[in-house]
C-alpha cells in the first residue's frame, strides 16, 4: 500500500498469523469503537477510532442492495477487504476477500455468529484454508 505508513510493532510475536498484513499486528490488545459516521438513503459509512479518537479505518457500503457488501479502508483510502453477508444463513454468516474483491480466490476467511441467541457478541473466524470449519480458528467477543 504505497504511501501508507503504519507504526512499528513494538516487539516480535510468537504464533502471529497475519490475516489481512502485518502491519496491523501488535502485541497487545488494542480497544476500537465503532462510530456511525453518514447515513443517507443508499449508503452507510462508519469510522474505527482508537482510544484517542483517532480514525484507524473507514467502512463504506451500499444499505439497500441484493448482497449485504462492505469495504473497510485503512486510514489513508486503501481498500483492505471486502466483506459480504451470505444469503440464507442461519447464524447470519459474512464471507471476507482482500481489497473490493468478491471472487473466491481472494477468500481470506468466514465469520458466524457462535450461536443463534447472544447476549453479547461471540463471532467464530474460520480461515479459507479451513474449509472442514469443525474448529474456530479464532474467535472474537465484543460487548
Amino acid at each position: 500500500m504505497a504511501g501508507t505508513s503504519y507504526p512499528p510493532m513494538a516487539m516480535p510475536m510468537a504464533n502471529t498469523i497475519a490475516v489481512i498484513s502485518p502491519q496491523f499486528c501488535v502485541p497487545y490488545p488494542v480497544d476500537l469503537t465503532i462510530v456511525r459516521k453518514l447515513m443517507t438513503l443508499s449508503e452507510g459509512s462508519f469510522g474505527v477510532t482508537d482510544a484517542n479518537g483517532n480514525i484507524m479505518f473507514r467502512v463504506k457500503g451500499k444499505l439497500f442492495s441484493l448482497h449485504d457488501r462492505r469495504v473497510l479502508y485503512d486510514s489513508a483510502g486503501n481498500p483492505l477487504i471486502t466483506f459480504q453477508q451470505k444469503l440464507l444463513s442461519a447464524h447470519r454468516r459474512w464471507q471476507v476477500y482482500r481489497g473490493e474483491s468478491t471472487d473466491a480466490k481472494n477468500l481470506l476467511f468466514s465469520v458466524k455468529k457462535s450461536s443463534l441467541l447472544q447476549f453479547r457478541t461471540k463471532l467464530d473466524v474460520f480461515l479459507a484454508s479451513n474449509t472442514a470449519e469443525n474448529v474456530c480458528d479464532f474467535r472474537i467477543e465484543g460487548s
